[in-house]
Order: C-alpha cells, then sequence, then structure tokens
C-alpha cells in the first residue's frame, strides 16, 4: 500500500533538488502519486510522478527512454507524455513527465 506521506515527502525532496515547485496532486494508484510541478525559472506546469516501488520506478522510466529513443509520440491517437527528467536515487523514486495541460479538470494529453 502507498504511504502517502512518504511519497510527499519524496515529492518535496525532489522539487528541491531540482528548483521546482510542487503542486497539487494530480492522482494516485497503486504504484504512486502524481503532482503537478513548476519550475522556478520558467512558465507552464509539468507532472511528476513519486513512485513507492524501485521496480514499479524503473519499469515505468525504462519505457519512457524507450519511446524516446524510438521517437514514438503517440499510440493510437492518444499522446504519450514524455519524460523530461528523472532521478535514479532511490531514496526518491521521482519520475519529471511533460504533460502540456496537467489541470485537475482537464486531464487530456494533448498538443
Amino acid at each position: 500500500m502507498v504511504d502517502r506521506e512518504e511519497l510527499i515527502r519524496r515529492g518535496k525532496q525532489y522539487c528541491q533538488t531540482h528548483g521546482l515547485v510542487l503542486g497539487q496532486p494530480l492522482g494516485s494508484s497503486v504504484h504512486g502519486i502524481v503532482f503537478v510541478v513548476e519550475r522556478q525559472a520558467e512558465f507552464g506546469s509539468t507532472a511528476m510522478k513519486v513512485l513507492e516501488r524501485e521496480s514499479s520506478y524503473f519499469r515505468e522510466r525504462n519505457v519512457y527512454l524507450r519511446l524516446g529513443k524510438l521517437d514514438i509520440d503517440e499510440i493510437r491517437g492518444w499522446k504519450i507524455p514524455r519524460l523530461i527528467e528523472y532521478d535514479d536515487d532511490l531514496s526518491l523514486k521521482c519520475l519529471g513527465i511533460h504533460l502540456v495541460d496537467v489541470s485537475p479538470n482537464n486531464m487530456a494529453i494533448r498538443e
């Protein structure tokens, strides 16, 4: 089961380390929590996923890396979020995932 407080702590630490501002949670699952994050020096929001388990982190990170290497950004009409950064510090297990629209009222991934 996901320890929400621990995931929030990791998210805050990741943001502090990478010059980000942690925003509202967008949602959660059995694997982790997705937050809105903003760069202090740039305009716009992105999303950050904090994963509970090491295996989930590496599986998801590796999928995004493979998709990026193959230049795949859409599957059957569905836009794939772009991985913009990640941190293999296993105490954090955070993925920075670029979503154009990360408002909680509009979770469609689009450009």
